[in-house]
C-alpha cells in the first residue's frame, strides 16, 4: 500500500538529518518528494537546499569528512531521481541555482539544471543569469542559457543586460547572440557614456529612441549629455530631446536634478520643451523651485518659463515656497511675476497658505514682500552655439609645467588662479595642503585632464569649499587623502571620471559636512579603500552600483560614518584581504552583507565594534583565511557602545587560523549565540582576565562560556600555577 505523501515527506526529512543513505534510496524508490519542506530560523526552507548548503560548508572540515561523504551519497541519490524541482528553489537563504553560480560549483549547476528548476523566476532581487553576468561566471552564463534562461527578464535589481553594461562587458556579445536586446544595450551604454560601444550598437541596430525598464532615452544620463561627442551624435540620429519617462519627466528635469547649469541652457536652446508636464502636471520651473534650485530656476525664468503653472492639486511654485517656508524662492517667484490671485484646488491663495504654513512671528515679513516685491522684466539670453563645449575662463597669464612651478603660483597671494594654466601638470600633490587660503575662485577653471597623482591634494585646506565638479579627471589614478580634514567640503563630484584611480585610501577622512551622490564613480581599477570614508560624519549616499572587484583592503572604509546605512550586497569582496574596523563606529549601518565573498579575508580585527544598529545574518561567511578577530563585537572601554544589537548565528564560521580573539565580544550585549563547535588554536591570543564571563564574552548575554572556551582557561590557570 503507497504511504500518503505527508508520511513519506517526514520519513525523508528524518532519513536526510540522520545521513541514513539506505533509508533515502528507499523512500525516493517509494515515491519520496525531493522538494519535502523543512523549518530553518522560522521560515520554510527546501530539504535539497539545506542539505547541499551543509554539504559545502563542512567540506572543509577534517572532523566532518565521514558526515560530508554520506552527504554527498544523498545529494546524489537527489541529482538521480528525475524529479522535477517545483517552485522557487531556497535552501538556506537565497535561491540554490545562484548559490552554486555564485561559488562556481558549476558541475552540480548542470546536474540541477537537468531537474528544471525555475531558472526565469521573477519579483526576486536578482535571477540566475544575472548572478552570473555579475560575479562573471560566463561558463556558467553559457550553461543558464542553454536551459532557457531569459535574455531580458527583468528582477528588482535590473537584467542581465544592464548587468553585462555595468559589470561584465565580455558577456554582452554572448547575451545579444542570444536574443538579448540591443536596444536596451544601447540605453545603458548610454548611461555608462560608452562612446565606442554606443557607436557599435547603433551600427547593430539599436533604435535612437531606445528606452529602459523606467522608458528613459539615452538624453536621461548624466554621462551621456555630458558628453559633447555622445551628444551631439544622439541629437544628429534625431533623438527626442522631449521623450517622457513612466512617470512623465522629460531628460530637461534631470539636467536640473543634477544641477548641470550649462547643459541645460544647451537644452533649451535645443529644443527642450520648458513648459514639459510629468504625470503630477509639474514644470521644469515648478520643479527647480521646488527643489530649491535657484540658479536653475533663474535660467529657465529667462527662457521665458511660466512661475504660475499649476500642478495636480492647484499648487504654483508661490505656493509651494510658502508650504516648504522657502523665503528667498518666494522672493524671486514674486520678482520674476508670480500671481499672487491663483488658488489651488482647497481654494486657498498665496494669503492663506502664509496664514496656516508659516508661524505667527513670520507672517507680517512674508506679507511685507508680497508689498514691497515688484516684478523685474527678465530679458531672454541671446541663443548660443548649440555646440557643448567647455565654458570660457580668463586669460591665461602663467604656464607652468612642474608641480614645484606651479606650488609657488598658488602660494603667491597676488596670482588669480583662473590665470594659471594647468594642462602640463600631471602631478598636483599637496598643492593646497594645509593650506589657509579662504578663497579658490577660479579654481574650477583648472585643466586637469593630464593631472595622474592629487593625493593629500586640499589634506587640511579647513576653508576648501569650492566647486570643481566640472574638471576632466579622466587621467587620475591616486586619490590618497585628497580631500583629507576638509572639514568644509560639500560639493557634488558625481561627474568625476574615476576610472583609472587605483588608491582611494583616506579620500574623504573627516569630511564632516561631505554627503554627495557618488554612485555614478566607476571605481573598477581601485585597489585600496582604507579609510575612505572613515569620519564623514554626515555621508549616507547610495554606493551599492560601484565595481569593487579589484579592492584589497576596506580596513576602517566606514569608521564613524555615523549616519551612513546603505545597501552594500551588490559588492564582490573576492579580493579584499583587509576589512579590520571597516564598520567601526558606523552607529546607523544595519545592512544585509551575508552574501560577501570572505574566502580572502585576513584581517576583521574591531569590524563592527560600536556597530551600535548591525543585526544581520553572516553565517554563510568563509572567514577560514582570517588570523585576526580582536575586539570583532566589541564595545569599547565601559560598555557603553559596541554591537549591542548583534545577535546572529555564527556557528559554521571556520575559525581555525584566527589568532587573536581578545575581547571579540566583549560587551555585545545581545549576544547569546552557541559556539560551542568553533574550532579553535589553542595559541589563539585572548584576554588575561579569564574569569567568569569577563574578557571575550564580558558583558554578552551568554549564560555559559562556550565549551572550547572554558577549556582554555583552565588550561591557562593551571600554566599559571
Amino acid at each position: 500500500m503507497q504511504k500518503p505523501a505527508k508520511v513519506l515527506e517526514k520519513q525523508l526529512i528524518n532519513a536526510v538529518e540522520n545521513l541514513n543513505v539506505e533509508a533515502v534510496k528507499k523512500l525516493l524508490d517509494e515515491g519520496a518528494s525531493i522538494n519535502a519542506k523543512v523549518e530553518h530560523y522560522g521560515e520554510e526552507s527546501h530539504l535539497f537546499g539545506d542539505l547541499y548548503r551543509d554539504y559545502w560548508h563542512n567540506y572543509r572540515f577534517e572532523d566532518k569528512q565521514k558526515e560530508v561523504q554520506l552527504m554527498k551519497k544523498i545529494l546524489d541519490l537527489f541529482f538521480a531521481s528525475n524529479q522535477k524541482i517545483e517552485g522557487e528553489f531556497k535552501g538556506k537563504g537565497d535561491n540554490l541555482l545562484c548559490f552554486m553560480i555564485e561559488h562556481n560549483y558549476l558541475l552540480d549547476c548542470g546536474k540541477l539544471l537537468r531537474l528544471e528548476p525555475e531558472i526565469n523566476t521573477k519579483n526576486i532581487y536578482e535571477n540566475p543569469l544575472m548572478i552570473a553576468v555579475r560575479y562573471r561566471k560566463n561558463k556558467a552564463v553559457e550553461l543558464l542559457l542553454k536551459h532557457g534562461a531569459d535574455v531580458n527578464l527583468a528582477a528588482n535589481a535590473g537584467t542581465p543586460i544592464e548587468y553585462a553594461i555595468t559589470y561584465n562587458l565580455e558577456v554582452l556579445p554572448l547575451l545579444l547572440e542570444n536574443g538579448g536586446s540591443v536596444d536596451e544595450a544601447f540605453v545603458e551604454a548610454c548611461r555608462k557614456g560608452d562612446e565606442g560601444l554606443i557607436k557599435e550598437l547603433l551600427g547593430k541596430g539599436a533604435k535612437i529612441d531606445s528606452t529602459n525598464r523606467y522608458n528613459q532615452n539615452a538624453l536621461f544620463f548624466q554621462k551621456a549629455y555630458t558628453n559633447k561627442n555622445i551628444f551631439n551624435m544622439l541629437l544628429e540620429s534625431g533623438v527626442n530631446i522631449n521623450h517622457k519617462d513612466k512617470n512623465g519627466f522629460t531628460p530637461i528635469f534631470h539636467v536640473i536634478y543634477n544641477k548641470d547649469t550649462d547643459y541645460l541652457e544647451i537644452f533649451l536652446e535645443k529644443g527642450a520643451d520648458i513648459e514639459a508636464k510629468n504625470n503630477a502636471d509639474i514644470t521644469p520651473v515648478h520643479y527647480a523651485y521646488n527643489r530649491g534650485f535657484q540658479k536653475e530656476a533663474n535660467l529657465l525664468v529667462r527662457f521665458g518659463a511660466n512661475v504660475n503653472n499649476q500642478d495636480i492639486d492647484g499648487i504654483t511654485p508661490l505656493m509651494q515656497s510658502i508650504i516648504e517656508g522657502k523665503q528667498n524662492a518666494f522672493k524671486a517667484l514674486l520678482k520674476a511675476g508670480a500671481d499672487i490671485s491663483l488658488k489651488d484646488k482647497d481654494g486657498d491663495d498665496v494669503y492663506s497658505l502664509i496664514k496656516s504654513q508659516i508661524d505667527k512671528k513670520s507672517q507680517q515679513a512674508w506679507e511685507e514682500l508680497i508689498a514691497t516685491t515688484k516684478p523685474v522684466k527678465i530679458k531672454k539670453p541671446t541663443p548660443k552655439s548649440t555646440k557643448v563645449s567647455t565654458p570660457k575662463v580668463a586669460k591665461l597669464k602663467y604656464f607652468p609645467t612642474t608641480k614645484e612651478e606651479l606650488l609657488k603660483l598658488v602660494e603667491d597671494s597676488k596670482v588669480k588662479l583662473e590665470t594659471i594654466d594647468t594642462s602640463k601638470i600631471k602631478d598636483m600633490s599637496c598643492i593646497f595642503k594645509e593650506s589657509k587660503r579662504r578663497s579658490f575662485k577660479g579654481l574650477e577653471t583648472w585643466n586637469v585632464e593630464n593631472v595622474e597623482n592629487m593625493k593629500d591634494m586640499f589634506r587640511g585646506a579647513k576653508f576648501f569649499n569650492h566647486d570643481i565638479s566640472a574638471w576632466n579627471t579622466k587621467s587620475l589614478k591616486n586619490m590618497q587623502g585628497i580631500f583629507y580634514e576638509c572639514k568644509n567640503f560639500n560639493q557634488p563630484l558625481d561627474k568625476w571620471d574615476v576610472s583609472k584611480v587605483t588608491n582611494m585610501s583616506w579620500a574623504f577622512y573627516s569630511c564632516i559636512e561631505f554627503n554627495q551622490p557618488l554612485d555614478s564613480w566607476d571605481v573598477s581599477n581601485v585597489t585600496n579603500m582604507q579609510a575612505t570614508f572613515d569620519a564623514c560624519g554626515k555621508f549616507n549616499q547610495p554606493l551599492n552600483s560601484w565595481n569593487v572587484s579589484k579592492v584589497e583592503t576596506m580596513r576602517a572604509m566606514f569608521m564613524d560614518a555615523r549616519r551612513f546605512n546603505q545597501p552594500l550586497d551588490s559588492w564582490n569582496t573576492s579580493k579584499v584581504k583587509e576589512m579590520g574596523h571597516m564598520f567601526n563606529g558606523a552607529f546607523s549601518f544595519n545592512q544585509n552583507i551575508e552574501s560577501w565573498d570572505t574566502s580572502n579575508v585576513e584581517g576583521m580585527s574591531s569590524m563592527f565594534s560600536e556597530a551600535v544598529s548591525f543585526n544581520q545574518p553572516l553565517n554563510n561567511w568563509n572567514v577560514s583565511k582570517v588570523v585576526d578577530m580582536e575586539c570583532m563585537f566589541y564595545g569599547g572601554f565601559g560598555g557603553e557602545g559596541g554591537a549591542m544589537s548583534f545577535n546572529q548565528p555564527l556557528d559554521k564560521w571556520d575559525v581555525r587560523n584566527v589568532k587573536d580573539m581578545d575581547r571579540i565580544f566583549s560587551n555585545c550585549r545581545k549576544f547569546s549565540q552557541n559556539i560551542d563547535n568553533w574550532q579553535v588554536r589553542k595559541d589563539c591570543r585572548f584576554s588575561y582576565n579569564f574569569t567568569d564571563l569577563q574578557g571575550e564574552f564580558a558583558g554578552s548575554s551568554l549564560t555559559k562560556l562556550p565549551k572550547w572556551y572554558a577549556q582554555i582557561i583552565e588550561e591557562q590557570k593551571a600554566q599559571k600555577k
